[in-house]
């Protein structure tokens, strides 16, 4: 507008000049004119010029303002990052530390039963409550200190098998003897069958395998209310060098699944997020980790399923045969009893098919009887077996019943007894049988006891059953230490105590830091035991002190719970010369004791 008004004055005082005015007042006033014109428009263009910078000026203010605000958020995020990093590594190893020191003394004791003088079946119990620990301390591992906060690693870009060799029968009677109480308490049959072409050592991811058929036998048992639940193995080879690829079969006789819940749970277990399905319990849950591991494994995951009629789970995955040579004692070989008669007497279909199938594996010749009444005619016709193997319930007459008769009528035949897991009803009643086997049926198990019976010799043949002892009451001679425990937990102080004893060691206890300071101010030892997370004063302090102070120095090991990444480097770091992670297994604390037993007492001289 200012442009419009000093156009119009402008043409206002050149009219006026040009018809009123002499010349030289139109040139002065076009002059002036033009001069007030300029002036208007710099006077404008400055305004505009400084509103321009005043407003950039405070848009820079507010992003400066912007950007610390968020300079600020972002390091108070970092920190609690930080802070949230700290409180799960800090939980993790709380949890950690909670767990193994009682599954510590749970493995400790168990080992130590498993050395005393205990009967076959009780020496089983003692194997399998230790190789259940052991299985568990295999998922805390890799599961729970890796990724507790997680619902699953399965779909990380992270996760990597493990190669290691492995038995499988191992693996799959792990699994088997965590079930067995559980399926006896619902009176299902538990069966395995490994095709005799399969081989026992494997190489590939044990703990991954043993989550699969734990999941897979925890919803078989839930939805089995009658009958049986067998698992059958077998392997084929691929053509490429060692690979295997492993077929596994679950069937059970339970109430299966309808067909329509059967399609929507195929299309769940491909989803993450799988949801259950009414009446199926976590079933889906559970089968899409299933189906996530066996992914991973190279395999796929198939399911068959009828309402009312069982179901049937099967999967394969790719596998390696060992790289170490396979086990000599599952490799059952029956020398001088080939083509000898076993009658096998059972009302179970399934049990008698997987007997029967193990002998003649082992080249021997199965008969079988679904019946007491069947077999006593078998035993009665012109070829008299040279064993009897039978169960307990059988229709018309018990095993008790069928063993009187045939040590009535045929005393020189031996008699197994497959007992029902759970049933102490034989154990009444052992004289009348000369091997007794709980079901689930340990295939090497029977194997020897098979070739234990039917042997000429028996009394010559040596007992596999026989646990190696490790703890060896003169080592503590050969090794000679003056050692001192320093623990807090009462269970783990007498594990520890027991254990030294048996190596012929006299060792002294101290339940905190504070109490290893002051027995050691007065007594010379020549090796701690050394306990991290103790009241009054951790073991980390009291290491740190006895270093600074002493002056003749013993050896310090850690023996703790606590196994995260970076606890032995710290433990280390305080002074300490070795580590030891519970539990403890025997044979790594005897190769301790004897790796500092030279140097003990000299190892960390100081002046006083």
């Amino acid at each position: 507008m200012n442009r419009i008004y000093i156009i119009i004055l402008a043409l206002i005082i050149f009219f006026l000049g040009l018809f009123y005015w002499s010349i030289w007042w139109l040139v002065i006033g076009i002059a002036g004119g033009t001069v007030f014109a300029i002036y208007q428009f710099h006077v404008s263009r400055m305004r505009k010029v400084e509103a321009a910078k005043a407003e950039t000026e405070l848009q820079l203010e507010e992003k400066t303002d912007q950007v610390e605000n968020l300079k600020e958020k972002i390091s108070k995020a970092r920190q609690q990052v930080e802070l949230a990093n700290k409180s799960k590594t800090t939980i993790l190893a709380k949890i950690s530390h909670e767990i193994r020191t009682p599954l510590n003394g749970m493995l400790g004791m168990a080992s130590l039963l498993a050395e005393t003088g205990l009967s076959v079946e009780q020496k089983e119990y003692a194997k399998t409550i230790k190789r259940c620990g052991e299985n568990l301390l295999g998922v805390i591992n890799d599961i729970l200190i890796e990724d507790i906060l997680a619902f699953s690693r399965m779909g990380s870009a992270k996760t990597e098998l493990e190669q290691m060799d492995f038995d499988l029968y191992d693996c799959v009677e792990e699994v088997l003897d965590m079930f067995t109480a559980k399926a006896a308490d619902a009176g299902l049959e538990l069966m395995y069958s490994i095709s005799n072409n399969t081989p026992n050592k494997l190489n590939g991811d044990a703990l991954r395998l043993r989550q699969v058929l734990m999941n897979l036998l925890s919803n078989a048992i839930s939805y089995t209310h009658r009958g049986e639940i067998i698992l059958s193995i077998h392997a084929e080879r691929t053509g490429k060098s060692d690979e295997l690829v492993l077929w596994v079969e679950l069937r059970d006789t339970g109430i299966g699944i309808e067909e329509e819940k059967l399609k929507r749970l195929l299309q769940s277990i491909r989803y993450t997020g799988a949801i259950p399905l009414h009446g199926q319990g976590d079933q889906g849950l559970g089968l899409t980790i299933c189906d996530q591991l066996i992914n991973l494994m190279g395999g796929q995951l198939k399911i068959e399923s009828s309402f009312g009629r069982g179901t049937v789970v099967s999967f394969s995955i790719k596998t390696n045969t060992a790289i170490q040579l396979q086990r000599p004692e599952k490799n059952i070989v029956m020398p001088g009893n080939e083509k000898k008669t076993v009658l096998v007497v059972d009302s179970n279909p399934g049990c008698l098919a997987i007997v029967k199938n193990n002998l003649e594996d082992w080249g021997l010749t199965a008969v079988s009887a679904s019946s007491g009444a069947q077999a006593l005619n078998i035993l009665g016709g012109e070829e008299s077996p040279s064993l009897v193997i039978t169960g307990v319930q059988m229709g018309g007459m018990d095993g008790f019943e069928f063993a009187e008769s045939i040590h009535a009528k045929w005393p020189g035949i031996p008699v197994m007894l497959l007992a029902p897991a759970g049933n102490e009803q034989y154990k009444k009643q052992e004289h009348l049988f000369d091997a007794i086997i709980s079901k689930p049926i340990k295939k090497h198990l029977l194997g020897k006891s098979i070739s234990r019976l039917l042997s000429a010799d028996k009394k010559n043949i040596p007992d596999d059953n026989q646990l190696h002892r490790t703890l060896r009451d003169d080592f503590a001679a050969e090794f000679p230490l003056r050692i001192l425990i320093a623990e807090d937990d009462p269970f783990n102080q007498q594990l520890e105590m027991t254990i030294l004893n048996k190596l012929g060691y006299l060792p002294h206890i101290a339940a905190n830091g504070k109490e290893v300071l002051e027995i050691v101010s007065s007594n010379h030892y020549d090796l701690i035991l050394m306990d991290v997370q103790m009241p009054e004063m951790d073991g980390l302090e009291a290491t740190r002190m006895i270093r600074l102070c002493l002056a003749s120095q013993p050896v310090i090991i850690a023996m703790t719970a606590n196994a995260m990444q970076g606890d032995k480097e710290k433990c280390i770091a305080s002074g300490m010369d070795d580590y030891l992670c519970k539990p403890v297994e025997f044979g790594e604390l005897m190769r301790i004791l004897e790796r500092w037993a030279v140097p003990a007492g000299t190892s960390h001289n100081v002046s006083p």
